[in-house]
């Protein structure tokens, strides 16, 4: 028993979660698409507090999150939608099908809209 408390000890002591938005914030990104001059805009509501998980020699990964998010294409709201996400795979999902010109950093290019910042300003331990 003692080993096994050892393991989970340097376990939970090498791993590291950190709380980096609250429940509420609003998060944004756009591209264009690769076929069209189309501009999309994702506008993305957390329904949950966001969270980055560490592990040692490893890079910080964003945890799923549930959101809530609406979908404009050219401006028009095209689609609104609720799901559980990783918005980094969400971001490179969308980034594979536009013209490439934006950064394929989701950190980069996913923007907090009450500060304008991108996550990676918030993304440290």
């Amino acid at each position: 028993i003692n080993d096994c408390i050892k393991i989970f000890d340097t376990y939970f002591n090498t791993v590291k979660i950190k709380h980096i938005l609250p429940e509420g914030s609003i998060l944004n990104f756009e591209l264009v698409d690769k076929k069209k001059p189309e501009t999309y805009r994702f506008e993305i509501t957390l329904r949950e507090n966001l969270r980055i998980y560490k592990e040692p020699s490893k890079g910080i990964t964003l945890l799923k999150v549930k959101v809530n998010y609406n979908l404009y294409k050219d401006g028009a709201l095209l689609a609104n939608q609720g799901d559980f996400i990783s918005l980094q795979k969400f971001y490179e999902k969308h980034y594979n099908t536009s013209d490439g010109k934006k950064n394929s950093d989701s950190f980069k290019e996913i923007v907090i809209s009450s500060t304008n910042k991108p996550l990676e300003s918030i993304i440290k331990f």
